[in-house]
């Protein structure tokens, strides 16, 4: 009888350790994820500031954002970006980085050194900006898909 509870005894000994043992583990896991987490919320907190995501690696040229409530913002400019799955244009001035969304923007003029234009515009409702490549009495116009402005290729 003795010997039959000391072996219960041993057996009751070996389950709180195991038990013990895997809830230390879970606590350690918990805290990691627990850390990872709160490190992500961090980053995504801290990085509110988008300018540090945007890719200002790209080409940018004077010129003009004209948006559809009509007000003008003026600087340097790079169209159609991809950034967080949409297309934007980004505007330059004094270094400031800004991101606008492309379906709020009406037109994008680049302007060229030898006194010519390139004209981008909002003409569906898909993000791309339009170049437009030739216009003929306002009635024929025609349009395409680059980022650059009209004669930017050898």
């Amino acid at each position: 009888m003795l010997f039959q509870t000391l072996h219960q005894l041993k057996y009751f000994a070996l389950t709180l350790v195991f038990f013990l043992m895997s809830n230390t583990y879970s606590q350690n896991k918990n805290s990691e994820l627990l850390n990872t987490y709160t490190f992500l919320m961090n980053s995504i907190n801290s990085s509110s500031d988008c300018n540090s995501y945007l890719n200002i690696n790209q080409t940018f040229y004077e010129g003009k954002v004209i948006l559809k409530d009509s007000s003008t913002l003026k600087g340097k400019i790079s169209v159609n970006q991809l950034f967080e799955n949409k297309l934007i244009t980004i505007l330059n001035t004094d270094n400031e980085y800004q991101p606008i969304n492309n379906q709020k923007i009406k037109e994008v003029v680049l302007f060229h050194e030898d006194g010519k234009i390139s004209k981008f515009l909002n003409l569906n409702k898909d993000e791309r900006l339009y170049r437009l490549v030739f216009k003929k009495n306002n009635k024929v116009s025609l349009y395409d898909s680059s980022d650059e402005p009209n004669n930017t290729h050898p």
